[in-house]
């Protein structure tokens, strides 16, 4: 509903030539879209967004910062390295400090991703930090933190990664800003994974998923699952993992996302239990580490063959789309 109302008020302003309020709703639309992780189309819609604001100053920083964004998420990271140093530089010029902390935090990103010195990285989110500290923007703060959390993690150094996300985490939640929050918590729980902290990981991966969900992300919100049912079956929760295997697939089949579907087939295909059935009670013991029953604590020792429960198909009772 939002989309329809959003695109119906830019027909209607378009028509009447109003460039500035056309140039606003393209803003809106294009920042929902990214929430939703819908970037291409994103990338599209802010682009049109950016070209409607060439005499807006703040306007324009805005659009440029966003389209940065869009550019990042869709794989052109060089171009989007190029229009958030545009934004630092409009941001500069006319004053605008929260443009010029997320310019900065945004270069770091890409700087990241193009395998720049960490030193250098770091620069830049924490000339983005110094900025946000500065006027007291907790979602700014939050966004430099998050990304010099993510800088600390490609580059090995769990343990700074984990303290500067954690901080990143706290003023994520202050600041209300759902789409950060989630961003957070799913780096938080990347990292606590390769601590191997694997139950805190999972538990910060649930949450993740809710507040995917909540926002109508549901791409994000399977790859968390995703990543859930993975850290579930290191924790050889393997019927929890499965059924989080099973919710994402879902998702990604409803969006159309044939690499998140082929992803969650081939960990499904890893996921097999060796059934061992207790010869006191008749119990069928479905942990391959069990070798009592933990019925009647008898010792197990005759064992069935093992049974695929998921393969190609999908989940036993239940038919591929």
């Amino acid at each position: 509903m939002l989309f329809k109302a959003l695109r119906g008020v830019l027909k209607g302003l378009l028509k009447g030539g109003k460039v500035p309020e056309s140039g606003k709703v393209l803003l809106e639309l294009g920042e929902q879209l990214l929430r939703r992780g819908e970037n291409a189309k994103a990338e599209k819609v802010l682009r049109k967004a950016v070209r409607a604001f060439k005499s807006d100053g703040e306007m324009l920083a805005e659009a440029k910062l966003k389209l940065g964004v869009a550019l990042y998420r869709n794989g052109k990271v060089k171009k989007s390295l190029r229009v958030f140093k545009e934004a630092l530089n409009l941001c500069e010029r006319i004053g605008y400090k929260s443009g010029v902390s997320r310019s900065y935090t945004g270069m770091g990103v890409a700087y990241t991703y193009l395998k720049r010195p960490l030193e250098e990285v770091l620069s830049y989110h924490q000339k983005a930090l110094d900025v946000a500290r500065g006027v007291g923007s907790l979602e700014d703060e939050a966004r430099a933190l998050n990304n010099m959390g993510v800088a600390y993690l490609t580059s090995g150094r769990l343990e700074d990664a984990f303290r500067v996300l954690q901080e990143a985490a706290e003023k994520a939640r202050r600041s209300g800003v759902r789409d950060l929050e989630a961003n957070v918590t799913a780096n938080l729980a990347e990292t606590t994974r390769q601590m191997g902290w694997l139950d805190y990981s999972a538990r910060i991966r649930g949450d993740t998923v809710k507040v995917c969900e909540e926002m109508g992300n549901l791409r994000l919100a399977a790859s968390q699952r995703l990543a859930l049912a993975l850290t579930l079956r290191e924790l050889n929760r393997l019927e929890e993992a499965m059924e989080a295997a099973g919710k994402a697939r879902e998702v990604f089949e409803r969006v159309g996302d044939k690499r998140g579907v082929k992803a969650v087939e081939s960990l499904l295909e890893e996921i097999k239990v060796e059934e061992k059935m207790c010869p006191s009670c008749g119990a069928v013991i479905a942990v391959k580490e069990l070798d009592y029953c933990p019925l009647c604590d008898a010792p197990i020792k005759e064992e069935k063959r093992g049974r695929r429960l998921f393969g190609k198909g999908g989940h036993k009772g239940t038919r591929r789309r």
